[in-house]
């Protein structure tokens, strides 16, 4: 008897759940299904680089993830209105202030050997009283770098705006992150843990559903046209503000003909080679007309190695400061007529 109770048990809950797959199934077509075993207590890292433990867990509602202040401290670095602080000396009014954006390879808690670092440096050998900004996040593309300007740099008011990008364009070209998508769609319905799918479809078809939510299709840029967009809209908001806006299209591998020899590549670096194939021909054209965007494609030309680590950041300290020489040539009359401004 027993024996039979719990084969009716094992049986009933077998084709509860054959019934809930089949719902799912039919909820894919037409609006968001609950994953099988949908736990509402769980969630997922919003960002979090492959193979190298570093995780940003931090969820910002407007970008997808960030850097939260304490984060920031924990590494010994100052913050400020959601920004990483450099600066010469002490603090000083009248210093030049110069805001960075970008993604991994401008942020110093992926890599603290970035290029900002030596750029400090080098304004600091050339007696430029300087405050540097660094909003870089790892894995923003221009529109989350856009988005985080729009919000932040009021409070900042720079003298100098530095984008530097280029690398994170191909992935998922669009203003919804690839985590506020997957957020989204796997959360917005979630207010019943049994059965949901289920539920759902007899909810439908009762015609007793109320308060329908629905998630609005995410829209995908071409890549080309999306950095093209932002690149402008940031040099419009700069012009707005009264700040020089200089944008950087950042080395990548696989852009310079003089190191296809030295360059190696696993399966990850590979695709995304390909893929930057296709965004940065469009940009390096774009660099050529606009004179605020700035090709460092073939900054590397005379160096005889692999630069890279993998598809954009950087291997040696050695290229780090060329990148930093370079920024600093590109901004270095601006800061010092900026920074005599600010001096009167």
């Amino acid at each position: 008897m027993k024996r039979a109770s719990v084969f009716v048990i094992l049986l009933t809950i077998l084709m509860l759940i054959i019934v809930e797959i089949f719902a799912q199934y039919s909820l894919k077509s037409s609006t968001l299904s609950y994953p099988l075993f949908y736990n509402q207590n769980s969630m997922t890292i919003p960002f979090l680089w492959e193979g190298k433990h570093k995780a940003y867990n931090n969820i910002d509602p407007l970008l997808g993830w960030g850097i939260n202040s304490e984060q920031i401290k924990e590494h010994n670095y100052s913050t400020s209105n959601n920004c990483i602080v450099l600066e010469t000396g002490p603090s000083d009014a009248s210093k030049l202030s110069i805001y960075i954006s970008g993604g991994s390879t401008s942020d110093l808690m992926y890599d603290q050997e970035n290029w900002p670092k030596y750029l400090l440096s080098i304004l600091e050998q050339n007696n430029i009283s300087a405050k540097i900004y660094i909003a870089a996040v790892g894995g923003y593309n221009s529109g989350q770098e856009l988005l985080k300007t729009i919000r932040d740099i009021d409070f900042i008011q720079p003298d100098i705006h530095i984008s530097y990008s280029g690398a994170n364009e191909t992935e998922f070209p669009s203003y919804t992150s690839p985590y506020e998508k997957t957020f989204f769609e796997t959360t917005l319905k979630k207010k019943r843990t049994f059965l949901p799918n289920t539920i759902e479809v007899l909810t439908q078809m009762l015609g007793t559903r109320n308060n329908s939510i629905e998630l609005s299709e995410v829209e995908v840029w071409e890549s080309h046209q999306f950095w093209k967009k932002n690149m402008s809209a940031m040099h419009q908001l700069s012009s707005l503000n009264n700040t020089s806006f200089v944008s950087i299209l950042q080395p990548v591998k696989g852009q310079n003909s003089a190191l296809a020899a030295f360059e190696k590549y696993d399966e990850k670096t590979f695709h995304l080679v390909e893929d930057n194939k296709k965004f940065y021909p469009f940009a390096i054209n774009l660099a050529k007309t606009h004179p605020y965007i700035h090709d460092f494609t073939q900054i590397f030309s005379a160096e005889a190695t692999d630069v890279f680590s993998d598809d954009c950041h950087i291997a040696r300290i050695k290229h780090q400061e060329m990148i930093g020489n370079a920024v600093f040539g590109l901004i270095e009359s601006i800061a010092i007529n900026k920074l005599s401004d600010n001096q009167e």
